[in-house]
C-alpha cells in the first residue's frame, strides 16, 4: 500500500505567471549576442510581469468591492468580460458593442441570496453573481441553462471550487492553492472521467490524469478484501509508474483530436462476497473514451472504472486503439475466461515493486547495485509480457537506463543501452534504446556534431521509427541555425514530409519548405484575426507591401520590435501593411498586452490555438523562432523570408526605388 501512496502523489502545479517568467528566461538564453538589445528592454519586461500579476489578481476578485451594487453599467461590463477559468466550457457571450443592450436585474425571482443577474438583449440569462455568507460565486449560462460555476467559499476573493452543471456535466473540482488548476475532484461522473482522460492525453498533462486515478483514501471506502485489493493495487501502481511515458509517447492524439463520448458496458453492480468484496461495488466496465482525428474514429480504452462516493476512479493503464478494436482493458471483477493474454507473474511484479522501493531509499554505492537489480527484473518482465505491456516496459527501461547513467547513479547505463539495442529480448524495440543512446552521447559531447552525427546514423538505421520524426526535425533546424546551404535543410525537411506527412512534425516541415523556397515567389497565407475575421494575404496583392511579424508576449525581442514597426507604419502609411502573428498559448494574454502596452499598434493580429509548437500559423511556414519577420512586395512576392525589423526601413527604401 505504501507503493500506491507514493506513485499516486500528484505533481505540484506551477502558476501561469511563474511559467511565463520561465519561458522568458529560456528565450533569453537562446538569443545569444542580443544582450544589449535585451538590456534596452528590461523595463518593458518588468512592466509585462507586473501587469500579468495585477491582471490575474483583478480577475480573481469576486466580491461586491469590485461590483458596486448601484453601478449597473459597470457590473454588466465586468460580468460579461469575465470568462471561465477552466478551458473547454461553452458559455453564452456578448460582443462588447452589445453590452449597452444588456442589463442588471434582481436574482430573487429565480435564485435566492444577495446578488444580481445579467440579462442579454433577448432576455436570456448570461451571468449570475451571488453572495453566500462570507463567500460568493459566479454562474455562467448556455441557452438559459446553468452550465458552470466559480466559487469563493471562504470570502478571500479567490476562486477555490469549480462546478460543471446541466449539459456541461457534473464535475466539481477543488483548487486548494487557488492557482486556477484543479487539485482534486469532489465529484466526477464516469462520463466526465472519460473526457478528462482524453484531455490529459490531448494536452500531455500527467497531473491531470493522476487526479482521476484511485487513491489510498478510496480503498478504505471500497472494502475490496485482500484478493481484489491486490489486483487493483497492482493495476494502479502499474498505471502510476507508466502513465507519464505513455502520455509523452502517444502521438495519435493531437490538439486537433475531437472528443466524442464514453462507451462500454455501462454501470453495473458487483455483489458483496464475490472475490472477497466486503460490500457491493459499483463499476463501469470496458469503458472507453471515443474520439476522432478527422474522419478516423479511435478510442482510449480505460478498462474498469469504480465509483467511490461521488467520484469515479480509473484502475487500469489506458490503451489507445482504433475505434473498432476489441477493448484490451476491463473485466477486473468478472469471472476468468480461457486464453487470457499472459501477464507477468505476480512474483515478478512483487519483486519489481520491492526493487523500486529499495532504489528510492538507496544511497552511495548501494544506488548502483539497486539500479542493476531493478533493470534485471524489468528484463524478466519484458520476456514474460506481450503487446502493449511489452512496449511500455521497453520504453521505461530505455528511458531509465539513460537517466540513471546521465545522473551518474548507474555507470552501466550506457553499456546496457548498447546491448539492448541489439538484444533478442528487446527485438522489435531496438529503436527505443538506440534513440536514448544517441541523446546520451550528444549530451556528453562538447559540441553539437556528435549529436547530429548520431541522429543521422539513427535515421539511416530506423527511418520509420517514431523517434525519427524528432531526429529529422533537429537535423533540419540545426542546418538553418548553422547557416548551412539551404539545400541541406530542405533535404531533411523533405525526408520528414515524405515519411511522416500527417504528423505535426511533417506539417511543420512542409511549411518550412514553403518558407525556404518562397523568395521571389507569391506566398499564400491564411488565418483568423483576434476579432474572428478571416485573413488572406492574397487580398493585399497589387495594393501594398506587407510585413508579416511573428511575436509573443514572452519574447522580449519581438516586443522590442513594436516601437520600430509603429514608426514604419507612420512613415509609409498607405504603402505598407503590417500583419502581426501571435504565438501565445492564450489569445487573451496578447490582447491584454496590446491594450495596455502597445495602444498605437493599430494593425491586424492573427492567432490560433496551439502556441509556438502546434499553431497552424506556425506550421504554415515552419517558423522556428520568434521574432520572425517576412517582407513581401506590392506584387505579393517574398522579398526577404528572414529579416530583422531594424533592417526593414532600408529594404523598403530599396524596394521602392526598384519599383519606380
Amino acid at each position: 500500500m505504501d507503493s500506491l501512496k507514493f506513485c499516486c502523489r500528484p505533481e505540484l502545479p506551477i502558476s501561469p505567471v511563474a511559467r511565463r517568467i520561465l519561458l522568458m528566461s529560456g528565450q533569453d538564453m537562446t538569443n545569444t549576442g542580443q544582450t544589449s538589445r535585451l538590456a534596452r528592454n528590461s523595463e518593458l519586461l518588468v512592466r509585462a510581469i507586473v501587469f500579468s500579476i495585477v491582471l490575474g489578481y483583478f480577475l480573481s476578485f469576486s466580491g461586491s468591492e469590485l461590483l458596486g451594487q448601484n453601478n449597473s453599467a459597470q457590473n454588466v461590463k465586468i460580468a460579461l468580460t469575465r470568462m471561465p477559468t477552466q478551458k473547454g466550457i461553452d458559455v453564452d457571450t456578448v460582443a462588447p458593442a452589445e453590452f449597452p443592450n444588456c442589463k442588471q436585474e434582481s436574482n430573487e425571482e429565480f435564485y435566492s441570496g444577495k446578488g444580481f443577474m445579467i440579462v442579454g438583449p433577448s432576455q436570456n440569462f448570461l451571468r449570475l453573481y451571488i453572495r453566500e455568507g462570507s463567500g460568493s460565486h459566479w454562474t455562467f449560462f448556455k441557452d438559459n441553462e446553468e452550465v458552470y460555476r466559480e466559487i469563493d467559499t471562504d470570502g478571500d476573493r479567490r476562486i477555490n471550487e469549480y462546478r460543471w452543471m446541466g449539459s456541461a456535466g457534473s464535475r466539481w473540482g477543488i483548487d486548494k492553492n487557488q492557482d486556477g488548476t484543479i487539485d482534486s475532484w469532489k465529484a466526477i461522473s464516469a462520463e466526465d472521467v472519460a473526457q478528462e482522460a482524453f484531455e490529459a492525453f490531448r494536452t500531455k498533462d500527467k497531473a491531470r490524469f493522476l487526479r482521476l486515478m484511485l487513491k489510498n483514501d478510496d480503498l478504505q471506502q471500497l472494502s475490496l478484501g485482500s484478493k481484489a485489493q491486490k489486483i487493483v493495487v497492482d493495476k494502479v501502481n502499474m498505471m502510476a509508474n507508466g502513465i507519464g511515458k505513455t502520455l509523452t509517447a502517444e502521438r495519435s492524439i493531437t490538439r486537433d483530436s475531437e472528443y466524442l463520448s464514453i462507451s462500454g458496458l455501462g454501470v453495473s453492480a458487483v455483489p458483496k462476497g464475490k472475490m472477497g468484496l466486503g460490500k457491493d461495488l459499483v463499476i463501469y466496465d470496458n469503458a472507453a473514451a471515443m474520439f476522432k482525428n478527422g474522419d478516423k474514429f479511435r478510442s482510449i480504452q480505460l478498462g474498469t472504472l469504480v465509483q467511490v462516493g461521488e467520484r469515479w476512479r480509473l484502475l487500469e493503464m489506458p490503451v489507445v486503439a482504433d475505434g473498432e478494436a476489441v477493448n484490451a482493458n476491463g473485466g477486473l471483477f468478472r469471472n476468468p475466461t480461457p486464453d487470457i493474454t499472459p501477464q507477468p507473474p505476480n512474483e515478478l511484479m512483487a519483486a519489481y515493486e520491492k526493487a523500486d522501493k529499495a532504489l528510492k531509499t538507496a544511497t552511495g554505492r548501494a544506488k548502483e547495485a539497486a539500479h542493476k537489480q531493478r533493470f534485471d527484473i524489468m528484463l524478466k518482465i519484458i520476456a514474460k509480457s506481450e503487446a502493449e505491456e511489452k512496449k511500455l516496459w521497453n520504453n521505461m527501461l530505455a528511458s531509465d537506463a539513460s537517466m540513471s547513467y546521465s545522473s551518474k547513479e548507474y555507470s552501466g547505463g550506457k553499456k546496457l543501452l548498447q546491448l539492448l539495442s541489439k538484444s533478442e529480448i528487446t527485438e522489435g524495440y531496438h529503436d527505443m534504446f538506440a534513440w536514448e543512446l544517441v541523446r546520451l552521447e550528444g549530451v556528453g559531447s562538447e559540441d553539437n556534431m556528435a549529436l547530429l552525427d548520431g541522429m543521422e546514423r539513427f535515421v539511416t538505421a530506423y527511418p520509420d521509427s517514431v523517434h525519427s520524426k524528432e531526429a529529422y526535425r533537429q537535423l533540419a533546424l540545426f542546418s538553418e541555425f548553422d547557416s548551412s546551404p539551404v539545400e541541406t535543410s530542405l533535404k531533411w525537411y523533405k525526408e520528414l514530409v515524405g515519411r511522416f506527412p500527417e504528423s505535426t512534425e511533417g506539417q511543420f516541415a512542409e511549411g518550412a519548405i514553403r518558407r525556404l523556397t518562397s523568395l521571389d515567389e507569391l506566398l499564400d497565407f491564411n488565418g483568423e484575426t483576434f476579432t474572428k475575421q478571416r485573413f488572406s494575404l492574397s487580398a493585399y496583392r497589387g495594393k501594398r507591401m506587407v510585413v508579416l511579424h511573428y511575436w509573443s508576449t514572452v519574447d522580449q525581442l519581438s516586443l522590442a520590435d513594436f516601437e520600430e514597426l509603429i514608426a514604419l507604419r507612420a512613415k509609409y502609411k498607405d504603402e505598407l501593411s503590417i500583419i502581426g502573428i501571435n504565438v501565445d498559448d492564450e489569445m487573451a494574454t496578447a490582447t491584454a498586452y496590446l491594450k495596455s502596452e502597445q495602444p498605437n499598434a493599430k494593425w491586424p493580429n492573427l492567432w490560433a490555438e496551439g502556441g509556438r509548437e502546434q499553431s497552424p500559423l506556425v506550421l504554415q511556414l515552419g517558423v522556428i523562432s520568434v521574432p520572425t519577420t517576412i517582407l513581401i512586395n506590392k506584387r505579393g512576392e517574398v522579398v526577404e523570408n528572414e529579416i530583422t525589423v531594424s533592417e526593414l526601413d532600408r529594404e523598403i527604401y530599396r524596394l521602392k526605388r526598384r519599383e519606380r
